[in-house]
C-alpha cells in the first residue's frame, strides 16, 4: 500500500512540475503586465506620427522644400526650317496707250445720214454741206430714202453716227426708229432733228425718249404776225461740248423764218434718263420748253 501512495504521489508532483514549466516565463506576475504597457504605447505614438505626416501631405506647400533644388532649364536645339523657295516677280510692263488722233478718228468714223431736205430745192441741206466740209472718208447718205436708209441701219456695217434731219416729211415714223434703238444700244452716236415730234410721239420712237429722258411738252406753232423775240432761244448750258467743242455756237436770237403755223415741238425732262436741255425759250427754264437736249453720255 505504502508503495501504491509513493507512486501516486510522484505521479502528481511531475505533473505539477509539468505544468510550472508551460505557464509564461519569469517568476514575477507584473513583468507580463509592464511589456503589454510599453507596446500599447508604441502603437498609441506610431499612430499619432502617421495622422500628422498625413495631414501635412494634405496641405499644399507655400514654398518648395528645403531640399528641393530648382531644375536646371533646357534649351532645345534649333528647329532647321527649310527656306521657302524665292519665286522671282516678273514685272509686266504697262501698257501705254498711244494718244488717240481725234481728227483721225472722227475722219475714219462710219457715218449714216438721212436728210429729208435734200429733196427739197428750195432750201440748203445743212447737214449734208456740213459732213462734205469735213473730209470725212465713210460717209453714207440717203438722202430722204427711206427704203436705203433701213437697209444701211440693219446692215453689217457698225455705225459710229447716225444722223435723222426731218424737215419736210412726215413718213419717218415708226419702224423706222427700231433699227435706230439697236444701233444706240450698240453704242453708236444719234443726232435726231424732227418738227412732227407731237404726232409720232407715242409711237416707236417712245423707248427712244424714255431711254434719254425727254418727252413732248407741247407743239410750237408759229403765226404770220408773231414777235421775233418770242422765237428766240437761248443756251442752257454754255459748258457743253454740243455748244463749245470744237467751236463756239453763237445763241439763236433770231432764226431764219420759212415755215408758219407748225413750226416744231417743244422738250421737257421727264426725269427717267439723264437728258439735259441745252437749248430753250426761257434762258432760266431747264425742265421744260426746251428745243435742243442731250442724252445718254452725250
Amino acid at each position: 500500500m505504502k508503495k501504491r501512495h509513493a507512486l501516486i504521489f510522484c505521479v502528481v508532483v511531475l505533473f505539477i512540475v509539468s505544468l510550472a514549466c508551460n505557464l509564461p516565463g519569469g517568476t514575477s506576475t507584473e513583468e507580463p503586465k509592464k511589456d503589454i504597457s510599453k507596446t500599447e504605447a508604441a502603437l498609441s505614438a506610431r499612430e499619432t506620427e502617421v495622422a500628422a505626416k498625413a495631414t501635412e501631405n494634405a496641405q499644399e506647400p507655400t514654398q518648395p522644400p528645403p531640399t528641393a533644388t530648382l531644375a536646371a532649364t533646357y534649351t532645345p536645339y534649333p528647329t532647321y526650317t527649310q527656306p521657302a523657295a524665292v519665286v522671282p516677280t516678273i514685272v509686266v510692263p504697262a501698257t501705254v496707250e498711244a494718244p488717240v488722233d481725234m481728227d483721225e478718228k472722227i475722219k475714219n468714223a462710219n457715218i449714216l445720214i438721212f436728210e429729208d431736205i435734200r429733196g427739197y430745192y428750195d432750201l440748203q441741206p445743212w447737214v449734208s454741206q456740213a459732213t462734205d466740209s469735213m473730209s470725212l472718208k465713210h460717209v453714207t447718205n440717203v438722202g430722204d430714202a427711206l427704203g436705203d436708209f433701213q437697209e444701211q441701219i440693219y446692215s453689217p456695217i457698225k455705225w459710229d453716227l447716225v444722223i435723222i434731219s426731218v424737215e419736210v416729211r412726215t413718213s419717218f415714223s415708226g419702224e423706222m426708229f427700231e433699227g435706230v434703238i439697236d444701233r444706240i444700244n450698240e453704242g453708236a452716236g444719234v443726232i435726231i432733228e424732227l418738227w412732227h415730234l407731237d404726232r409720232i410721239a407715242n409711237g416707236k420712237i417712245a423707248p427712244i425718249m424714255s431711254q434719254c429722258g425727254i418727252g413732248f411738252f407741247r407743239n410750237w406753232e408759229r403765226p404770220y404776225d408773231y414777235d421775233p423775240l418770242d422765237y428766240s432761244m437761248y443756251w442752257l448750258d454754255t459748258s457743253s461740248p454740243v455748244i463749245s467743242t470744237p467751236n463756239i455756237v453763237a445763241p439763236l436770237y433770231s432764226s431764219t423764218n420759212y415755215w408758219f403755223t407748225d413750226s416744231g415741238d417743244l422738250l421737257k425732262t421727264t426725269g427717267s434718263g439723264d437728258a439735259e436741255l441745252l437749248a430753250g425759250l426761257y434762258p432760266k427754264e431747264h425742265s421744260s420748253y426746251g428745243t435742243l437736249a442731250t442724252c445718254m453720255d452725250g
